[in-house]
């Protein structure tokens, strides 16, 4: 059933342009169920991500692309499961509605409706979800419920209607059976979901003032307007949906104040790119003032810490296209060449800002991660530019050199030691980038990262002493008097 559901689904995805399809991705709640599975691994195909690397290239994909992106997100978003407790309730299964659809010697599959309804007020879990069926007297019987953890995750206010199986693996006795089925948590999370509880975030950013005092008026006399171009400049579907305000106010004074009131807490994505890319264009378009991007890093008003450590750590996710012979050396061959100096060189406009960049080869030998520790936040143009300057990297430089390898080859037989090189590919595969699912896309990964980005900066700077190494260094004086 769970099959049948996808494929009606991938078939309705296809229907969708490419920016439809973006759009839709990036509306799903969840965005962990898009780029992890169930047991916590990364998916080779990680669709939230690569969504938001196709929306930062004005949705520009390739055919091939387009429908990886609808089997993927079709794929993730329609689990199946089976119904837990049926053992506790007094059941007949064969007085239910149902269709025999395959028998062997072992078992009867039987294919059913399944009525799903949400028990807001059941004194154990405020969050179940009873299972019911069909009987053939027109009644309707609750055989069991979907388990605890899918309905904590994604709790329903409304009944809904899907499709599933009955295993009967007494072959018509029912005396042992199972019952699974498949639901779009797309559709229960978009229009199933409960609604949280009414909350009004405040952000504010300043801009530098420049302005004559008819200007300022002229901005102030506009401000209501704000709210309606945020919403047809943004590409971004939930943030349209959750900001209640935008507006913005000259005084006169040294700084000018930008005010933003959402409906929820927004994350640190949707801050540095798109309420910062909206106003970057909209204050341009005045052309009346200078300002620094840094200076459009809106901060939550309510909640700010001005000690806070600045140190952030960025990554992104890359795969190769296959499982190199030799992990150890490609890790080792990956952390040779000086990628920080080649990156500041490139880019000397963020060289106070970058301590390290780098590359980690995971020891299945076929994905990775590149991690990037800044001294400060970066903002999101200066993002794009390293996630262009990796992809560059690994297309034309670090990439080409790797695939050169002799792990990076799926044969050894045809190396030649002596030339230092292989003379014949033969039926070999040379490993290298994958250009389909790496989007390079960099994200703030600081909260996960933070042990990482602590070694680094002692790294950076290996003569900072702490409370032991002054204590030593006091005996020693002592000792030397």
């Amino acid at each position: 059933m769970r099959k049948k559901l996808v494929n009606e689904k991938r078939d309705e995805l296809k229907q969708l342009t490419p920016r439809e399809l973006v759009d839709r991705i990036l509306e799903f709640p969840d965005a962990t169920v898009l780029n992890y599975d169930e047991e916590g691994n990364r998916r080779k195909f990680p669709v939230e991500e690569m969504a938001r690397g196709f929306q930062a290239k004005d949705y520009a994909m390739s055919e091939k692309q387009f429908y990886t992106l609808v089997h993927h997100f079709a794929a993730a978003t329609v689990p199946e499961m089976k119904v837990v407790g049926i053992t506790f309730r007094d059941s007949d299964p064969s007085s239910f509605v149902k269709d025999e659809i395959g028998k062997t010697d072992k078992k009867t599959t039987y294919e059913m409706d399944f009525h799903l309804v949400p028990e807001p007020t059941n004194p154990v879990d405020p969050n179940a979800i009873a299972v019911y069926v069909e009987q053939t007297d027109g009644q309707e019987h609750q055989i069991g419920y979907l388990n605890k953890e899918f309905a904590a995750k994604y709790p329903m206010t409304e009944d809904m209607m899907t499709k599933g199986y009955l295993s009967d693996w007494s072959n018509g006795k029912f005396k042992v059976i199972s019952y699974s089925l498949a639901v779009d948590v797309e559709e229960n999370q978009l229009t199933h979901q409960q609604m949280p509880e009414e909350k009004l975030y405040v952000y504010t950013t300043q801009f530098n003032y420049y302005n004559t005092d008819t200007e300022n008026d002229f901005i102030n006399q506009n401000t209501d307007t704000m709210t309606e171009r945020f919403k047809e400049f943004n590409q971004n579907p939930a943030l349209k949906r959750d900001i209640a305000d935008v507006t913005w106010t000259c005084d006169g004074d040294e700084f000018n104040v930008v005010t933003v009131v959402a409906h929820r807490e927004l994350t640190d994505r949707e801050l540095q790119s798109d309420l910062t890319q909206f106003l970057q264009a909209h204050l341009e378009d005045y052309g009346w003032f200078q300002w620094n991007v840094q200076e459009y890093s809106l901060d939550d008003t309510l909640d700010m810490d001005e000690n806070q450590d600045t140190t952030k750590v960025y990554g992104t996710h890359f795969s190769l296209t296959g499982t190199v012979n030799d992990v150890e050396a490609a890790k080792e061959y990956l952390t040779e060449p000086p990628m920080t100096k080649f990156l500041t060189e490139a880019l000397p406009e963020i060289k106070d800002k970058v301590a390290n960049i780098e590359w980690i080869l995971n020891d299945n030998g076929y994905e990775g991660d590149i991690l990037l520790v800044a001294n400060e936040p970066l903002d999101d143009y200066e993002l794009y530019k390293i996630s262009n300057w990796i992809e560059g990297q690994n297309s034309d430089g670090i990439g080409e050199s790797f695939e050169q390898q002799q792990f990076a080859y799926t044969t050894w037989d045809d190396w030649d030691d002596e030339d230092d090189e292989f003379v014949d590919l033969g039926d070999g595969e040379m490993i290298s980038f994958d250009w389909v699912s790496n989007t390079y896309r960099l994200s703030d990964v600081t909260e996960r990262y933070a042990d990482y980005a602590h070694m680094t900066m002692e790294k950076q700077n290996p003569y900072s002493l702490g409370d032991g190494d002054l204590d030593e260094i006091t005996e020693s004086a002592e000792e030397t008097l």
